[in-house]
């Protein structure tokens, strides 16, 4: 064989930006066992895999299922650790509204800072809305608020590849990056080739050639 040839290619890193508005889920329940019942609640949110936290106690149930009453909202749910209590208010999961991007970005792992946003919050899941746009996005802990937001993390944009091999956990370095590219998650395009990332921290925008760690073409056979 003529030996290996590290995989190449051409990639512009892209900042996110936008507007974005932040809530916390919350209500008031009464525990019983392993039971809970939420008699009000400020969105029709919750979910199996949830977690709610009774303030007074400092104890946190996970929802694991939904017996009766309006869908994510009202009604009796399993929970675990089984506790019981007189009617407790209670805090739940944080969720973001993006009401403007400057990319249809917005995906899991993706991590936003603004001006009013007391501290980074992350994009767990999206709920509702144009798909990694506009909508509804489940996020880290943080409080309600209004916000500008920019992603902490920017975009890469694979503009070509020598072959389709970049995937979660790819390292990324080139003439014009800061240090290695940590590939966290593909956005869209080609699996593994041409198409949007979602990145470590600590790049800013440019555009650079790049190779990929550990990741060779094969040489010809003699």
């Amino acid at each position: 064989f003529s030996g290996q040839t590290q995989v190449t290619g051409n990639c512009t890193i892209q900042n996110v930006s936008g507007n974005c508005s932040t809530f916390v889920l919350s209500g008031n329940c009464t525990p019983s066992g392993s039971t809970i019942t939420i008699n009000n609640i400020t969105n029709t949110l919750l979910k199996t895999g949830y977690t709610i936290n009774l303030p007074q106690f400092n104890i946190n149930l996970v929802i694991t299922g939904q017996l009766n009453g309006v869908n994510g909202g009202t009604g009796t749910y399993t929970i675990t650790p089984s506790f019981s209590s007189v009617t407790q208010n209670f805090t739940g999961p944080s969720f973001v509204n993006i009401t403007q991007t400057s990319l249809n970005s917005i995906s899991n792992g993706l991590i936003l800072t603004g001006s009013s946003l007391p501290n980074p919050i992350t994009i767990l899941n999206q709920i509702s809305g144009t798909t990694n746009g506009i909508g509804l996005y489940n996020i880290t802990a943080s409080s309600a608020t209004t916000s500008n937001f920019i992603a902490l993390n920017p975009l890469l944009q694979v503009n070509s590849v020598d072959t389709n091999v970049i995937s979660s956990g790819s390292i990324l370095n080139g003439l014009s990056l800061n240090g290695n590219v940590n590939v966290i998650s593909q956005v869209s395009g080609t699996t593994g080739g041409i198409g949007l990332y979602i990145i470590g921290s600590g790049q800013t925008s440019t555009t650079s050639p790049f190779v990929v760690q550990n990741a060779f073409i094969a040489g010809i056979g003699s």
